[in-house]
């Protein structure tokens, strides 16, 4: 183990484990964005119907700590085949639903049109078009840009070692 010629192929076997650790964490966090993108996509093929906008409001407060919150609520209600749903998400642009840009843009009693998904219903969005898409695409590519130089400094700097030790 303490022998110098196993030592670079060693810390490549750490660096691949450590990629791929890397390579999880940002697709686990980039998961929710491209389920949304798809879901938008997805969306403009919905069926559509009338709906009205029964909440829509924002309000400040505090908690225990002295951090003030912003507390959103955006719901609508509408009909298919005769059955009320309530539905909450005014898009697909954030994990949350963009639930701010429905109170910042729709009054409460303002009639919307809601896009539903015919096999279940109860999923609707107002807004089918996909939030800025392409800032999920461009975070992916910084950051697979930022793995892929390291890695290559890293190959590098451990081809140096082992000519150095050779």
């Amino acid at each position: 183990m303490n022998n110098p010629a196993t030592k670079p192929r060693f810390a490549l076997l750490e660096w691949l484990g450590v990629a791929i650790l890397l390579g999880l964490l940002i697709g686990f966090l980039l998961w929710p964005a491209f389920g949304n993108i798809r879901d938008s996509f997805h969306a403009a093929d919905w069926q559509t119907t009338q709906g009205k906008v029964i909440e829509s409001s924002k309000r400040r407060y505090t908690n225990e700590n002295p951090r003030t919150r912003l507390q959103v609520r955006f719901r609508y209600e509408y009909q298919v085949d005769n059955q009320a749903y309530i539905g909450w998400r005014y898009s697909f642009g954030s994990p949350g639903g963009s639930q701010s840009s429905g109170v910042n843009l729709l009054d409460a009693e303002q009639s919307v049109k809601v896009h539903y998904d015919p096999n279940h219903p109860s999923r609707s969005v107002i807004d089918v078009e996909t939030s800025p898409w392409w800032n999920y695409v461009v975070l992916g590519v910084i950051f697979s840009a930022m793995f892929f130089a390291g890695l290559m400094a890293w190959l590098a700097r451990s081809r140096d070692q082992a000519s150095k030790i050779s």
